[in-house]
């Protein structure tokens, strides 16, 4: 005795591709590779003793090859050197820098593991600053500076004016 499979209709077979193919898009945007919390932050924090060293030494050009950037974006080079500079200038050498805050998620970015966020409370010759990285880890050991703010900061008596 054979079973007739039931035939599928013109409507089924639409939703069935429609779900193969988003299944198929989604998988190239959607990683389901492990992220090694621990592992990725420590990443970011040896590359901010790394920033932090480059800093205080004067590297400016080291500091922005550590940077996501657009390979083809000459101004926003000179620019982006200029500011990293006067950022110098204005905050002089690191004298003490302590991890304030910390945050790992799964990368937003394609070709990363994962972004880790950092915030430390910096103690530099001319005053006290909190500094914001965002660093975007690839491969689970390769940090790419994503963004970095600095702020006076406001809580001490050692508060820039």
């Amino acid at each position: 005795m054979t079973k007739r499979l039931a035939k599928y209709t013109l409507p089924d077979r639409i939703i069935f591709s429609i779900v193969v193919v988003s299944l198929t898009i989604s998988s190239c945007f959607f990683s389901a590779r492990p992220i090694y919390y621990d592992k990725e932050q420590a990443v970011a924090e040896r590359a901010v003793i790394q920033f932090h060293e480059l800093h205080d030494q004067g590297k400016f050009e080291a500091i922005y090859n550590l940077m996501d950037k657009p390979a083809s974006d000459v101004e926003s080079r000179a620019q982006t050197l200029a500011d990293i500079k006067a950022t110098f200038e204005t905050v002089g050498k690191v004298k003490s820098s302590k991890l304030a805050e910390h945050n790992v998620f799964a990368s937003p970015v394609p070709g990363f593991t994962s972004q880790v966020k950092l915030v430390y409370d910096t103690e530099f010759e001319k005053g006290s600053w909190t500094e914001f990285f965002v660093w975007n880890i690839k491969n689970s050991r390769e940090p790419v500076l994503a963004e970095y703010h600095i702020v006076p900061k406001t809580n001490g008596p050692d508060s820039p004016k």
